[in-house]
């Protein structure tokens, strides 16, 4: 029987006469069950003890709370850093349009006899570095050269004659006329009818 924390009384050890068997075993039977009833006893014991302390400190711990409140620890949230907002980029003014006004303009490509010129104009107005171009048409007077005989005439055959611009270097041909036939003196001869033959002493052919 157990009261107030304390057992009152335990399973008694037994004796059986030494010598007899079933006292032997009886005996080793009544030992092993008073070890555990004494090892239970114990147990039962320090948990109550346990127990009883728990219960006695739980009130005294509110009490405690509730005569100095906020004296327990607090978990303070970590400081969030602020943001940093993006630099919005300075608003760039745009040009303000407004009428060129064009200079008397400047030759910067001579035409040439097949090549057109270029003539450029910038605009007036402060600040503003505006050009046009306009095109100068090609003159068309070619510079030509004395001419080179490329292809000698023959009796039969005109020759060519080229001659280049000295400018643009753009060519032009004339023709030679064929030189024509010259006949060995006493070499006519008669074919029949008005048809009659000679010998050339050009190119040698009759």
């Amino acid at each position: 029987m157990v009261r107030y924390g304390k057992l009152t009384s335990y399973p008694q050890r037994v004796d059986w006469p030494a010598g007899t068997a079933n006292g032997s075993r009886n005996q080793r039977k009544q030992n092993k069950e008073v070890y555990v009833m004494r090892t239970l006893t114990r147990k039962l014991l320090s948990l109550l003890l346990v127990f009883t302390m728990v219960c006695a400190m739980v009130p005294a711990a509110m009490a405690s709370e509730e005569e100095n409140p906020g004296t327990g620890t607090e978990t303070t949230a970590p400081e969030t850093p602020p943001t940093e907002e993006p630099e919005t980029p300075p608003e760039t003014e745009e040009p303000v349009e407004h009428q060129h006004e064009w200079d008397d303009g400047e030759v910067t490509q001579e035409p040439t006899c097949g090549k057109d010129g270029i003539k450029t104009f910038k605009c007036t107005v402060p600040d503003c570095t505006a050009t046009k171009e306009e095109k100068i048409p090609a003159t068309g007077a070619h510079k030509w050269n004395e001419g080179v005989v490329t292809t000698e005439a023959s009796c039969e055959t005109a020759g060519i004659k080229t001659y280049t611009c000295s400018v643009c270097g753009q060519t032009k041909t004339e023709d030679i006329p064929a030189l024509g036939h010259t006949p060995l003196a006493d070499s006519y001869k008669s074919t029949g009818g008005s048809e009659h033959s000679y010998y050339c002493t050009t190119c040698q052919k009759t």
